[in-house]
């Protein structure tokens, strides 16, 4: 979008000239600088030169040209390339995606969905660690130029991920501190003032968003407790048994099925390690179930508990789709039994047959 007549009246007053005059400076009428500022028509291109000298600057800065994609564009161009991905070789829909980036450039929440996409789709490419490269040094872009203190926050965050991936452990702790802080209380207030101000609707929706995110986080914190986990351990026990019991009483396979699987995989690995084999299987049967018992396509939702978050979820940047496409979903929970910590259920005809089960319904 052309910003030219904000950048006009703006440098007009800072030089501290009036309509008038600039009209007089450049032989025009004032009408015609006024509709100018106000967005209602643009200066001929041949005046171009003379306002960027005027105001000490660039035409290019002059225009303030800045491509910007709504949220809905976002969201149907990522659509259509993660099912690229799923069906077409990687660097081919990846050549036509830089093309969009280029294009758009300056548009950085798109360029933060574009890197979120690629992300999930990374380990289809050629060179795995050089697409991760690149998934950086886009993160790193938005984070230092958008100018966006949360969207900058994002992106740092998905570099700590890449890293992640990559194994690169020493980069994430460089750039994080250790010290672990309260979590803010600021939606809480929020959430506060619009109940002091008589809307309790908007304070319930806020603060049913927050629960629903802190239900989720906990969910994960505690699973990756269970992961580091590597011998029996009472406490392990006793975490895997609490979030089983939290699956349930949220119904998490349907609020948030994503973690809810990671959940179960997780537990049967670890009594995979243990040797209980039972447990295991377990674990593995409601991992199973979890996931034939989906409405595919994937979609984020509330339920009558959160019965406010729906709007919220629709004012993601890909609202209530999920980041990766059914068949990549599908594919991937079928490879999660292949997990060599399943070795030893092999010939297990339990194991074998949830295998097929899994793979007749998927």
């Amino acid at each position: 979008m052309m910003k030219i007549h904000e950048n006009i009246r703006k440098k007009r007053k800072e030089k501290g000239m009036t309509q008038e005059e600039l009209a007089s400076y450049l032989g025009i009428s004032t009408p015609a600088v006024n509709k100018w500022e106000k967005g209602l028509s643009f200066p001929d291109i041949t005046f171009l030169p003379c306002l960027a000298a005027l105001f000490n600057m660039s035409v290019d800065d002059l225009l303030g040209y800045e491509p910007q994609l709504t949220k809905e564009e976002i969201r149907a161009v990522y659509r259509k390339m993660s099912a690229r991905f799923s069906k077409e070789p990687f660097e081919a829909v990846m050549e036509d995606l830089q093309d969009y980036m280029k294009k758009y450039a300056a548009c950085f929440p798109f360029l933060y969905q574009m890197a979120a996409l690629l992300l999930n789709y990374y380990t289809l490419s050629k060179n795995p660690q050089e697409t991760m490269a690149y998934i950086i040094s886009l993160a790193d872009k938005v984070e230092k130029e958008s100018g966006d203190v949360y969207l900058a926050r994002d992106a740092r965050e998905m570099k700590l991920i890449c890293y992640l991936q990559m194994g690169d452990a020493q980069e994430v702790l460089e750039m994080t501190d250790e010290t672990i802080r309260p979590l803010s209380q600021e939606y809480f207030c929020i959430a506060a003032a619009w109940e002091m101000k008589g809307n309790t609707g908007k304070a319930k929706e806020i603060m049913q968003v927050c629960a629903y995110q802190h239900l989720i986080l906990l969910l994960a914190y505690t699973t990756g407790l269970i992961r580091l986990e590597k011998a029996y351990s009472r406490q392990a026990e006793e975490m895997i048994e609490r979030n089983d019991k939290l699956i349930e009483l949220f119904s998490m396979q349907k609020l948030q099925f994503n973690e809810t699987e990671k959940f179960y995989l997780t537990a049967a690995v670890y009594y995979c390690v243990c040797g209980k084999k039972e447990e295991a299987l377990h674990m593995l049967d409601k991992y199973v179930a979890c996931a034939v018992r989906q409405e595919y396509p994937l979609r984020l939702h509330g339920d009558t508990y959160f019965d406010c978050i729906d709007r919220w979820i629709e004012e993601l940047t890909l609202g209530e789709d999920a980041p990766r496409s059914e068949q990549m979903i599908k594919e991937s929970l079928n490879h999660e039994l292949s997990n060599p910590a399943f070795d030893c259920l092999k010939g297990e005809k339990k194991f074998e047959n949830l295998k097929e089960k899994l793979k007749t319904h998927l």
